[in-house]
Order: C-alpha cells, then structure tokens, then sequence
C-alpha cells in the first residue's frame, strides 16, 4: 500500500505542476549588462517588492551575464557578497 500511496502522490504533484502557469523571460536579446528596476517591472510583471535591483549602471546586484558553464545562453546574475546574509546585504529578491 505504501507504494501505490507514494505514486498516487507523485502523479498528483506532477499533474499540479504540468497545469501550472510557468514564467519564462527570454534574456536573449537583452545587453550583457546591469538588470535595473525597469527591466525587472517589464520581464516580471506584478512584482512589487524587490531588494538589491536597483537603477543605474552599477547600482544593482543583479545583471545580465553570458551563462559561466558556457553555451551561447545569457542568465541572470545575483551577486552574494562575502559575508553578506540578508536581502537588505546581499543577493536579491522579488515577488
């Protein structure tokens, strides 16, 4: 019984996340360079409270960055300062 309640489980999560509305930003086209207040309000529509994105050209701790593992993708780079442990120090966040 404890298999057929773990698969009943698993086909029920799955199915929650196959209906689920997923968000996709396509950075492809964006600059490699700093991911602003602007770019984050037009890509992630709704958000309202956010820490460590800011306006200007070095102010943030996020930025668009050519993906480190290689590959011709671009992804999002959040910056963890040594030492830092809170939004308000570090990293960055958003909802």
């Amino acid at each position: 019984m404890r298999i057929a309640a773990c698969a009943l489980t698993n086909l029920l999560v799955s199915t929650l996340f196959l209906k689920a509305d997923l968000l996709s930003v396509d950075l492809e086209r964006a600059p490699l360079d700093d991911y602003t207040e602007t770019d984050l309000l037009t890509d992630w529509a709704g958000a309202n409270v956010f820490q460590g994105v800011d306006e200007g050209s070095g102010g943030g701790r996020v930025s668009i960055v050519a993906d480190p593992i290689g590959g011709s993708n671009k992804v999002l780079e959040v910056r963890y300062p040594s030492g830092a442990s809170a939004s308000a120090d570090s990293g960055a966040s958003w909802v």
